[in-house]
């Protein structure tokens, strides 16, 4: 029997499950965790045979493209308009200042010495050397 593609997103998706439950415990960061248990899973399901003829790597392909299209989560959920926005405004840059500064001179380039330019480099005498 071939395995429909929803039957492979069960799977995918009761692997993030479980695996977010095991690892997300007491606050500490976990996503180093995560993804070697995800690994481990993931290695089970095809070493039993149950991976629907697919290896871990592209079960863990299929696993990133349901996170990516926002389908999976490893958090908790949350609005992502209202986080887009917040995060538009954390990273907003600011305006710059009207008050006149002068320009401070750029220093100069260190003086390398001789030979520290490499052949094909800006800057390298002709002929090479």
């Amino acid at each position: 029997m071939v395995p429909t593609r929803r039957r492979v997103e069960n799977v995918l998706l009761r692997v993030v499950d479980e695996t977010t439950d095991v690892v997300r415990q007491g606050g500490e960061p976990w996503g180093r965790s995560l993804w070697r248990e995800v690994q481990v899973r993931l290695d089970d399901l095809t070493d039993a045979g149950h991976g629907y003829g697919l290896d871990a790597d592209l079960l863990l392909g299929g696993i990133s493209s349901l996170t990516g299209d926002c389908v999976a989560w490893f958090s908790d959920a949350f609005d992502v308009d209202a986080a887009a926005e917040l995060a538009a405004h954390v990273t907003a840059v600011p305006e710059p200042s009207t008050t006149a500064t002068s320009p401070v001179p750029a220093a100069p380039p260190p003086d390398l010495g001789a030979g520290s330019l490499q052949p094909g480099s800006p800057g390298e005498p002709a002929g090479g050397q």
